[in-house]
């Protein structure tokens, strides 16, 4: 149950775009390149949109957990590790802002 629940917050976000080759570590739905008149600070914002909303998606996953029992450890150790990931992410807007 956890490994679903762990899994789960990787799909659905977005789809991807027709032509965009994507690598074996991406989520559904994401690329790393940028889009069409996307800059660089353009694409790093939406990246960490994109990892804000894994987040909220495996805060409600925590939450059903919660709600049957089930062990917490892996999907919290995970949640912490996003977290902490999407506050690098937020450092990469803010270097490439100034």
């Amino acid at each position: 149950m956890i490994l679903v629940a762990m899994l789960s917050i990787w799909h659905g976000e977005r789809r991807r775009k027709p032509g965009v080759k994507m690598g074996g570590h991406h989520c559904v739905g994401e690329t790393d390149v940028m889009t069409a008149g996307e800059t660089e600070l353009e694409m790093a914002v939406r990246h960490v949109t994109e990892q804000e909303n894994r987040i909220a998606r495996q805060e409600v996953l925590i939450e059903r957990l919660r709600k049957v029992g089930a062990p917490l450890d892996d999907a919290l150790a995970l949640l912490a590790t996003m977290q902490d990931f999407v506050k690098t992410m937020r450092a990469h807007v803010a270097r490439l802002s100034n």
